[in-house]
């Protein structure tokens, strides 16, 4: 069997996300209870997010047009305590999946190390330590992360987005299309650096993994470094892979930010697109103030 040293990059098999994501998710079998909490949890703070801007066009259209003070400052006041609620509800639902994404964590390392126990000796001989323990611990944290964002992040977005986006169709779905037109770029810009990133980073998990590997070798074999004074050959060897830890690295952030400048511009061709033609149909009076006021909000939060 071929030895994997520090100086190889390991080879690691290419598996479908959704099959992968799968086999994670049901490690949330034995938390229902608080998987139930999160998603009412999250619920009211999408809901109360759906409905600022609502309220914000109530406001508008009825009481500042019709100079009703009073109204504006009781409903001022209940988008306040909404909010407040809303931030409440947030932060408890990301305790409760911290809680969970830890225990989760534990008991995927529980059945790792026992998995550990059972390879043959010829795992251990084809590998640096330093490899397996990055695998074991970088890896891993990387999935607590899965948890976490996947829950708290990723689905209340994905609802919020198409719930946003159909409030915008049923307002004035002429402007509402407006507001989407940049939505198909940036889906697709998104996926074509989704691919590229996912190979950046791989690659550097396993430049990561080859420095780990080769200092757990140089510092276990001191003894037989200082006697045969190799100490300028193992500095330059750790300077070489720590270079190509820190180029694989600039190179995966460099793809992974370019993404929120692809953000940037899709939402400022998307607000002037907005602008113009809401412009168009607030002066020919097919549209309120108001109603044009939470379509611009609803595309900015696109």
């Amino acid at each position: 069997m071929s030895k994997n040293t520090f100086r190889e990059d390991e080879k690691t098999k290419e598996t479908v996300n959704l099959k992968l994501i799968g086999r994670l998710f049901r490690y949330l079998r034995s938390f229902k209870t608080e998987i139930v909490k999160t998603l009412l949890l999250m619920t009211v703070v999408v809901t109360v997010a759906l409905a600022t801007p609502l309220l914000m066009r109530l406001a508008i259209n009825e009481y500042i047009a019709n100079y009703d003070l009073q109204s504006l400052a009781i409903l001022g006041l209940g988008m306040v305590v909404l909010n407040l609620f809303a931030m409440y509800c947030a932060r408890y639902r990301i305790l409760i999946m911290s809680k969970v994404s830890s225990k989760i964590l534990l008991k995927i390392r529980q059945e790792l190390f026992l998995h550990i126990q059972k390879l043959s000796f010829s795992f251990f001989d084809s590998r640096p330590v330093g490899k397996i323990l990055a695998r074991i611990i970088g890896d891993v944290n990387s999935l607590g992360d899965l948890f976490t964002d996947s829950v708290t992040n990723v689905i209340p977005e994905t609802v919020t987005i198409v719930a946003v986006a159909v409030i915008m169709l049923l307002l004035h779905w002429k402007l509402g299309l407006m507001a989407l037109v940049m939505l198909p770029f940036l889906a697709l810009v998104l996926f074509l650096i989704q691919i590229t990133c996912r190979k950046r980073w791989q690659d550097y998990r396993k430049k990561m993994s080859n420095l780990n590997a080769y200092i757990h070798e140089d510092y276990s074999g001191i003894r037989v470094v200082q006697s045969f004074s190799r100490e300028k050959n193992t500095e330059q060897t750790f300077s070489d892979l720590s270079n190509s830890l820190r180029g694989s690295f600039i190179s995966a952030v460099k793809v992974a930010d370019s993404f929120w400048a692809v953000v940037e511009l899709s939402w400022g061709i998307g607000a002037v697109i907005v602008f113009w033609y809401g412009t168009r149909l607030l002066t020919a009076g097919e549209i309120q103030i108001g109603d044009l006021a939470i379509l611009l909000c609803s595309g900015v939060r696109l």
